[in-house]
């Protein structure tokens, strides 16, 4: 093979070109390899039965079994009217093989194979032939130039005992067969004739060992050196201007801003040009993830600047961001020329503070009086009453989804001797829905107007909310018992 990358696909023989290995003495077969290839050669064998080693095998490019990553034990087809077959020949001490039918056989490999590559002297062990005595015929061979399948060649060789035998019918080394392109990077100025295996330089490369041009047009350069702006060593001045003298500064500035927790309000700047007037200064742009821009087009001179949001100016003293301070009365931002647009925090040096998150409601059992923002887990110790017109209930329940609206799954009321019924539920962190269940009858206040979970036809259930005073009901009704009016009954 004439290039690492070529892919060793098959050794094969037809009536067309025909497969022929004479050895009448026979080939030497161990026992202890059943297989017509070297698969079954198993090295673990070979310390107890050596003669393992001789025995005589087809392959592509291995000596065992595959086993490393990539690698696969060859294939086999075979006309099964050839006498002997392949396989025959190989496991049974074969002393001629003439693979000339139609059909034909081969041994051979995928192209994905690892060990379809050749090894590092461009060669593929094909079989290994154990004899006493002479060996000859005709082996062909198909091969695909730098691994492309498309670029298939067939080649015959024909050989008469050991040696280097080529496929022109001469033996010893030769080199006749490679790239005879002067420009490609694989050229051989040995090579007789032109086998395709031609590499140009690859598109983007400058040359054969991958190297592109740099900024300079260098093949393989390291381009612009470190710290210079052009190719001939110029460095930038302060102006930022390539071999410049320095005497051309103007710059965009773009200061940004980011206000902790966001603002609907205005975002501005002030200072000195404004005269630091909160509301003086150009207004800031929302950029839509809580930070603010303001751009300054044809900066020529430093400035020092605050940040204003819905007119209250930033407060930086003692914060050690400031470099135009006094330390007590006041404490101002800075843009140098020759700076990077600053980026910016509101009130702040560092980072923006961490935001509290927990129960504000001063009424719930888990206040936390050092929240900023409520997290809606506020749980409150809830009563729920009940009150069951002209009494004599024996047992009044809660039900709802909690218990799976069973009647008897709830909690029983506490009785309060007045004709009313409690339910005692703490720290209860979200609303609750329910109805009450007086003697195992629950209760239907479907379009009384005082259930505001329902569809008006099916289903009415009354709801607790958090923040919510305790709940005072009456069983089966939306309004009050009506009151027992004493007085004389006989109209006598």
């Amino acid at each position: 093979m004439t290039d690492a990358s070529d892919k060793f696909s098959a050794v094969y023989g037809n009536d067309q070109e025909n497969l022929v290995i004479n050895t009448p003495d026979g080939i030497f077969n161990s026992s202890f390899n059943a297989s017509w290839s070297a698969s079954g050669i198993n090295p673990a064998f070979l310390g107890f039965f050596p003669d393992m080693a001789e025995d005589s095998y087809a392959t592509v490019g291995l000596d065992g079994p595959a086993a490393a990553a990539g690698q696969a034990d060859p294939s086999l087809v075979e006309d099964a009217a050839l006498t002997p077959t392949i396989s025959g020949y190989f496991v049974s001490g074969g002393t001629s093989l003439n693979v000339n039918t139609l059909t034909g056989g081969s041994w051979y490999v995928l192209n994905t194979a690892g060990n379809a590559l050749p090894d590092a002297n461009l060669q593929v062990l094909v079989m290994q032939i154990t004899t006493a005595g002479s060996i000859s015929g005709t082996l062909n061979f198909q091969v695909f130039p730098l691994g492309v399948g498309a670029d298939q060649q067939q080649v015959s060789i024909d050989f008469d005992g050991a040696g280097t035998f080529n496929s022109d019918g001469t033996t010893g080394p030769t080199n006749a067969c490679g790239c005879t392109d002067a420009t490609a990077c694989n050229y051989d100025a040995d090579a007789d004739y032109d086998d395709g295996s031609c590499v140009s330089i690859a598109e983007g490369a400058c040359d054969c060992d991958g190297n592109v041009a740099d900024e300079c047009g260098v093949c393989g350069g390291d381009g612009i050196a470190d710290g210079a702006c052009d190719c001939d060593g110029n460095v930038l001045d302060a102006c930022g201007v390539c071999g410049g003298d320095g005497s051309s500064c103007v710059y965009d500035v773009t200061l940004t801003v980011t206000v902790c927790g966001g603002t609907d309000g205005e975002v501005r700047l002030t200072g000195p040009w404004w005269g630091w007037d909160p509301y003086g200064g150009p207004v800031a742009s929302d950029n839509g993830d809580g930070t603010y821009s303001v751009s300054l087009p044809g900066v020529t001179e430093s400035f020092e600047y605050l940040w204003v949001v819905n007119g209250g100016t930033e407060n930086i003293i003692g914060q050690g961001c400031a470099p135009i301070t006094d330390g007590v009365n006041y404490a101002n931002r800075q843009w140098s020329v020759g700076d990077a647009d600053p980026v910016d925090i509101y009130n702040y040096c560092g980072e923006c503070p961490e935001i509290v998150e927990g129960c504000t409601d001063v009424d719930a059992n888990n206040y936390n009086p050092d929240a900023e923002v409520d997290n809606g887990g506020c749980a409150y110790d809830v009563t729920l009453n009940v009150e069951v017109c002209g009494g004599g209930a024996t047992e009044v329940r809660m039900t709802g989804p909690w218990w799976g609206w069973d009647p008897n799954g709830g909690p029983v009321a506490a009785d309060n001797g007045d004709g009313t019924y409690s339910v005692f539920l703490p720290g209860v962190s979200s609303s609750i829905e329910y109805l009450w269940v007086v003697d195992g009858v629950q209760e239907n206040i479907i379009g009384l107007g005082c259930a505001p979970i329902t569809d008006g036809a099916n289903y009415a259930n009354r709801q607790w909310n958090q923040g919510d005073d305790d709940a005072s009901d009456v069983y089966n009704s939306c309004e009050p018992c009506p009151t027992d009016v004493e007085g004389c009954i006989d109209d006598a």
